[in-house]
């Protein structure tokens, strides 16, 4: 049975990947380098050491870790004072988690400081049980260790808890812990097929053209009884009954073989 729910933070929470990528963009044009939006894009979702590995090697570059993080940081909370939102949902479908005693976590590859800060301004930090950052694991995403260290954390069995995650990179370390998988794409991710790498225990619910997240889930039509996974899709339904249906099905045998797919 699912006990847990694990969240990724940036794009799953809050709408900050277009904040990281606005911020991304301009920091390698200040470098003098020529910079295509569809190369930004790929570093959606990767830790700041990562996203630096990478900015590094493409553009033949040799920037200073301290460095990097100290501007990259500094530019993009300026931008999240202004531009963050939380994601339409996802304070009711917090709610209801909680009222309805499931434990939750963020498994995120950003650093502790922005977690914190994002969480406190929302007053979400004292509703999750752990919290497992970049700074908490040798390895970020797609490392497993994040979703592992989570659920080490909240005392459950990685049978026992779900996550939800909106970029390849995330599915691919949620898939390599073990754990069920609801893939919640951004407008970065959308144009990915997040569930050819890999295929198994992944649900697939609804795209940015569907605006909202509890409307998304809404849209993916599923209901509290297990037949209507094995059915098919429905279009009355709501975020709770989605969650209902996820979270009270007990193995949820029926994702093993296959996948839920939005409308």
């Amino acid at each position: 049975m699912i006990k847990g729910v694990v969240f990724d933070l940036d794009g799953v929470i809050v709408n900050t990947p277009d904040i990281y990528f606005k911020t991304m963009k301009e920091y390698i044009r200040g470098h003098s380098v020529k910079v295509k939006d569809e190369d930004v894009s790929k570093l959606i979702g990767y830790s700041l050491r990562d996203e630096l590995m990478l900015i590094n090697q493409k553009y033949g570059l040799n920037i200073e870790l301290s460095e990097f993080v100290s501007v990259v940081l500094s530019k993009s909370r300026k931008l999240m004072e202004k531009e963050m939102k939380v994601n339409d949902g996802f304070t009711e479908l917090l709610s209801e988690l909680k009222e309805n005693r499931f434990k939750t976590a963020v498994a995120s590859n950003n650093v502790p400081s922005t977690i914190d800060f994002i969480l406190s301004k929302y007053g979400f930090l004292e509703s999750f049980d752990a919290i497992v950052g970049a700074d908490d694991v040798k390895h970020g995403k797609p490392s497993p260790e994040i979703y592992i260290k989570a659920v080490e954390k909240l005392g459950l069995k990685k049978e026992e808890c779900i996550a939800i995650e909106d970029t390849l990179i995330g599915l691919k370390a949620v898939s390599a812990a073990g754990l069920k998988c609801i893939a919640f794409p951004n407008k970065f991710t959308n144009g990915q097929n997040l569930l050819s790498k890999p295929k198994q225990n992944h649900g697939f619910c609804g795209s940015r053209k569907t605006k909202g997240f509890a409307r998304r889930f809404a849209k993916s039509g599923l209901r509290l009884k297990p037949k209507v996974l094995r059915g098919g899709l429905r279009k009355r339904s709501s975020a709770k009954n989605l969650f209902g249906a996820v979270l009270t099905i007990g193995s949820l045998t029926e994702l093993n073989s296959g996948v839920i797919r939005g409308l």
